[in-house]
């Protein structure tokens, strides 16, 4: 009794059979762009208050090209760089961060994303390139 095989595929089969599909229309992977508001200088402080008790030294933090923008869900959060002291007492040196601003009870707290703890490309995403 003879096998037989299946010729091999060549070059041109595979990648014809590999070949990832085109998106569809109107689909894209990128989130939309953060939406920056104006706040009172007021409400800056505040919530600059509120990423600064988020630090183990709070009286430490230095902030620098801050803005708010508007998340999809109608909450503020912060962007911009950040300096503080670390457990040595030395400053780090500024950085670039993201703080959603959340209500825990009545108090809000922020909830910090460092470049050095998520990766730059998570802070660019949420807060944009720009």
């Amino acid at each position: 009794m003879s096998t037989s095989y299946a010729a091999a595929p060549t070059a041109p089969d595979l990648a014809a059979a590999t070949r990832i599909s085109p998106k569809p229309s109107g689909w894209s992977r990128a989130p939309a762009a953060p939406r920056t508001v104006t706040v009172s200088a007021q409400k800056m402080a505040v919530y600059q208050t509120v990423v600064a008790d988020a630090l183990r030294d709070p009286e430490s933090a230095r902030f620098r090209g801050v803005r708010v923008i508007r998340e999809a869900d109608g909450s503020d959060a912060l962007c911009g760089e950040l300096n503080a002291k670390n457990a040595y007492g030395g400053y780090v040196g500024y950085e670039p961060f993201y703080a959603a601003l959340v209500m825990v009870g009545n108090k809000a707290v922020a909830v910090l994303w460092s470049s050095s703890r998520v990766g730059l490309e998570a802070i660019l995403e949420r807060c944009g390139r720009g």
